[in-house]
């Protein structure tokens, strides 16, 4: 059965994404990488997110957007516009009527290193090394992506 996951790591400047399908319990790697978003205003950034990410779920017709939540952090300012691009991400799936999943980043690392408490670095390899695919030249935005989606991947076994 065919069941396939966009997996997103919401940013500010950076967001990753990653589109992953399951068939017959083999795992293929669709399309991943990133979208920039620096070079916008604030409300304009949360626009280019819905048009970004509802044009990859047209696209691609997922069944599952998978979204990482936010980590604890110092700045109330940085926590604050990260979620606003989270709800946007979350809206986009919501609107398309797919199932929305969120994990957190210490679940992302546990599930895809068996380490809650992973670098980016032993993340990126693991998912090369699970998809058997090359990242070396990839941002870690877009194998965080990947990493999101696998989880919901293993999840839906």
């Amino acid at each position: 059965m065919r069941y396939k996951t966009i997996g997103i790591d919401p940013g500010t400047n950076i967001m990753g994404f990653s589109i992953l399908e399951k068939n017959d319990g083999k795992i293929k790697v669709e399309q991943f990488g990133i979208i920039k978003i620096s070079n916008l205003y604030s409300t304009e950034k949360l626009l280019h997110v819905y048009n970004e990410v509802s044009k990859l779920v047209d696209k691609y017709k997922p069944n599952t957007l998978a979204v990482e939540t936010q980590f604890l952090g110092n700045n109330v300012q940085s926590l604050l516009k990260l979620g606003r691009v989270q709800g946007i991400v979350i809206l986009v799936g919501l609107q398309y009527k797919l199932s929305v999943k969120e994990y957190s980043p210490r679940t992302i690392k546990k599930m895809i290193t068996g380490n809650g408490s992973s670098t980016k670095e032993q993340v990126a390899f693991m998912v090369s090394s699970l998809l058997g695919i090359d990242v070396e030249d990839c941002k870690y935005d877009s194998t965080d992506a990947l990493s999101i989606a696998l989880c919901d991947m293993m999840e839906h076994d």
